[in-house]
């Protein structure tokens, strides 16, 4: 049996859309697990009368003991799992009519993974923007981290055993899928296929898990480099120079983001107290930093730093 498991907090306008394609599987041993995070848009009285009418979907509160987010509803919804396979979703996301069938049957025909990846397509209001199509690699890691490799978590299905001792870092406003996936990933006992059709519709909207930051609130800043710093050491015990300069370089990158929303103070500390960049390339953050506050310009040299 497979657990399909999804957070959702105010998504009354389209989690039905959602719970609707899993309904529709051609694969039909499966339970759905939505955990809501708190809700105040209706999205109670909606689900409850959905799964009244569709046992197959269990419908739970988050604990108030536990913390607010969509890590937490995960971590809990993965306790009230009882299926051999794990497929995290979000709840304004869309499953095509073999999603899960394809996924399964892919185990069967591959029975030394412990996990699959299926293209995605992003879609809007407008439709389809554009497909991904994963591409077997001999570094699922290093392919991951260069970019190579889109990996996005409704398209992974992994079998229970795999994840058992995981759960996403619930302290983390951003990068949890980035930071659970890559944690799952590096364990020497992960073992991947890919499946090379895409299979699910990811929707990118102001509101979404998938879509970039929007106001980079501090918060979301330190996220984000919590989890590159955390590729970078993987990478450096692993004397893996160009997955260093990978890390570094998305360190950068963040510390742009927090610059160009005027986190000058953030970006000021972060530059300077890290184990991540030389003493030059703080030097030369700092100058960067300095021409950007009083002239607008200079960000555009970060990516040449390392």
């Amino acid at each position: 049996m497979i657990s399909i498991i999804i957070p959702t907090y105010n998504r009354s306008d389209l989690i039905l859309e959602t719970l609707n394609s899993i309904k529709s599987q051609s694969y039909t041993n499966w339970e759905c697990i939505i955990v809501d995070d708190g809700s105040d848009d209706g999205t109670d009285l909606l689900l409850t009368k959905f799964v009244k009418k569709n046992k197959k979907f269990k419908y739970f509160k988050r604990p108030k003991n536990l913390l607010k987010g969509a890590n937490s509803c995960r971590n809990f919804g993965f306790k009230k799992a009882k299926g051999k396979y794990i497929q995290w979703f979000d709840s304004d996301d869309i499953m095509l009519v073999g999603f899960l069938k394809t996924k399964v049957e892919f185990f069967e025909y591959n029975p030394l993974i412990n996990y699959n990846i299926c293209g995605f397509t992003l879609f809007d209001l407008e439709g389809d923007l554009k497909e991904y199509l994963p591409q077997q690699s001999n570094n699922i890691v290093k392919s991951y981290a260069k970019g190579i490799l889109r990996l996005n978590t409704p398209a992974i299905i992994f079998k229970r055993s795999l994840v058992e001792t995981y759960s996403f870092n619930e302290d983390l406003s951003r990068a949890q899928d980035l930071d659970f996936l890559f944690r799952v990933l590096i364990n020497k006992k992960a073992v991947g296929g890919v499946v090379k059709e895409s299979l699910v519709k990811i929707r990118i909207h102001a509101n979404s898990i998938s879509a970039s930051y929007s106001k980079y609130k501090k918060i979301d800043l330190e996220s984000s480099l919590f989890v590159c710093g955390n590729i970078y050491n993987y990478f450096k015990q692993n004397n893996d120079i160009e997955g260093v300069n990978l890390a570094a370089q998305d360190y950068l990158n963040t510390l742009k983001d927090a610059l160009q929303n005027k986190q000058y103070l953030f970006f000021f500390k972060r530059s300077v107290f890290n184990n991540i960049l030389n003493l030059v390339t703080k030097n030369k953050l700092i100058w960067l930093g300095v021409i950007y506050i009083m002239f607008g310009k200079g960000l555009t040299r970060i990516k040449h730093l390392i």
